[in-house]
C-alpha cells in the first residue's frame, strides 16, 4: 500500500509539474498494461508529429517504439515498477533519422514457439489530421510458411542429389542449349566443369542431330522420354555396360538397344576366391563384361 500511495503520488507530481514541459528531453507517463500514455512532454509530441493542442485519448506510447523494442521496453517498465526503482533501458523511436515518423507504416512477422507464424502490420492512425496513434493487423500464415519450408527442403534435397549423383543429369533448352547439368555430366561431355558446359548446346555432341529431333518428338508426344542412354553414349563415342543382368530375356532387350557389353547374375552368381581364376579361363560369352 505505501508503495502504491507513493508511486500515485508522484505521477500527479508529474503530470502537474510545469518545469518538464519545456525540458528537451522527452518525459512520458503511462500505464504499465498498454502503454497509454496520460502525459507527454513538449519534446516527446514533437518527436510523435503531435505539436501544439491536447495530448489526444487512447495515445499509446508503444506505438511510436520501434516493433522490435516493444515488448522489452514494456517489460522494463513493469520491472522497474515492481522494483521501486529507476527505469533504465534505450529503445528505438519510429523513424529512420532518430525522430517519429508519424506516416510510416510497419510490417515484420512473428515465429511463436508453437510453430505459428503470424504477419503483423500497423499503420498511422489520424485525427483532425494529427496521428493519434496506430492500427495494427494480424494474419496467421502458418500454413503457408510451412509449405514455403517444405519447398525449401524439397528444392534443397532435389540440389543435393542434382549436384552429388554420380550420374550425368541435366536440363536443356528445345533448341539443344544446356540450361544447367551436374558435374558428372560436364565431365561425361569433356568439359572440365559444369560453368564450362553451361550455356553450350548438347547438339554439338550427337553424332546424329535427327536422334535428337526424334527426342525432342517424344516427349512432345508420350510425355515422357526412357531409354535413350545407348544412343547418347554411342554419339560420344562410348561403350554401355548394363549391370544387374539376371535373365536371358532382359539380355535380349538389351542386345535390340544396342547395348555393348552386360553383368550379373546371368555370367556369373556369387563365386569363391578359388573359383575365380577357372571362371576367367573360360572364354566370355556374347557381351558379357568381365
Amino acid at each position: 500500500m505505501r508503495k502504491s500511495a507513493t508511486r500515485a503520488a508522484r505521477a500527479v507530481r508529474i503530470s502537474r509539474r510545469p518545469s518538464l514541459a519545456n525540458l528537451d528531453v522527452v518525459v512520458w507517463q503511462a500505464d504499465l498494461e498498454s502503454l497509454r500514455l496520460s502525459y507527454l512532454n513538449r519534446r516527446g509530441r514533437e518527436l510523435i508529429g503531435l505539436v501544439g493542442g491536447r495530448l489526444p485519448k487512447e495515445t499509446h506510447w508503444s506505438a511510436f517504439i520501434h516493433h522490435a523494442d516493444q515488448l522489452r521496453v514494456l517489460e522494463s517498465c513493469r520491472e522497474a515498477t515492481a522494483d521501486d526503482c529507476r527505469l533504465d533501458v534505450e529503445y528505438r523511436l519510429l523513424g529512420g533519422d532518430g525522430k517519429a515518423d508519424s506516416e510510416s507504416e510497419s510490417f515484420d512477422v512473428l515465429e511463436f514457439a508453437d510453430g505459428r507464424v503470424i504477419e503483423r502490420y500497423s499503420m498511422p492512425q489520424y485525427q483532425d489530421g494529427q496521428a493519434v496513434g496506430r492500427v495494427w493487423s494480424f494474419r496467421d500464415v502458418t500454413e503457408r510458411h510451412r509449405a514455403g519450408e517444405a519447398l525449401r527442403v524439397s528444392e534443397e534435397r532435389y540440389r543435393t542429389l542434382f549436384e552429388r549423383n554420380l550420374a550425368g543429369v541435366f536440363r536443356t533448352t528445345v533448341d539443344g542449349a544446356i540450361l544447367d547439368c551436374n558435374g558428372a555430366f560436364a565431365r561425361i561431355l569433356g568439359y572440365p566443369s559444369r560453368g564450362d558446359c553451361v550455356g553450350k548446346n548438347i547438339l554439338d555432341h550427337y553424332l546424329d542431330v535427327r536422334q535428337r529431333m526424334a527426342l525432342v518428338d517424344e516427349i512432345r508426344s508420350r510425355g515422357v522420354l526412357s531409354d535413350q542412354e545407348i544412343g547418347l553414349a554411342h554419339g560420344l563415342g562410348l561403350k554401355v555396360i548394363a549391370e544387374g543382368v539376371e535373365s536371358a530375356s532382359q539380355l535380349s532387350l538389351l542386345a535390340n538397344r544396342g547395348c555393348d557389353e552386360y553383368q550379373g547374375f546371368l555370367a556369373s552368381g556369387p563365386l569363391a576366391s578359388s573359383a575365380v581364376p577357372e571362371f576367367f579361363a573360360q572364354p566370355p560369352r556374347r557381351g558379357e563384361a568381365r
